[in-house]
């Protein structure tokens, strides 16, 4: 996935926050990252026991959305897919491919 190490204005301005005081064992000046859901690819026969714990990790994410302090700020206050990615990246030690680096294009379609 595409996005940054680092960037406290993602995820409505808290991530920041949210990784210093909701991240048990996020070491200091650590923070969540900047994860986009659009373009997502996994190859999951190179380490398919990682695979299955990076699907862990963010289905815990969303579970436990409200106690990780996550916001559901989107249109109608609804939760955010990238935010429990973003987690699972964490989780797993993987990085997201950096925007400004890689040749992918991220836009919004209605």
């Amino acid at each position: 996935a595409s996005g940054l190490e680092t960037d406290c204005a993602w995820h409505f301005g808290h991530v920041c926050e949210i990784s210093r005081e909701k991240m048990p064992g996020m070491r200091p000046g650590a923070q969540l990252p900047h994860v986009h859901a659009g373009a997502v690819y996994v190859d999951a026969s190179i380490d398919p026991a990682g695979f299955d714990a990076f699907k862990t990790h963010a289905m815990d994410a969303f579970k436990r959305y409200d106690e990780f302090g996550f916001k559901s700020l989107h249109r109608d206050g609804g939760k955010v897919l990238e935010i429990c990615l973003s987690y699972a990246f964490w989780k797993g030690g993987y990085a997201p491919l950096d925007f400004y680096d890689a040749p992918v294009i991220n836009f919004n379609v209605r």
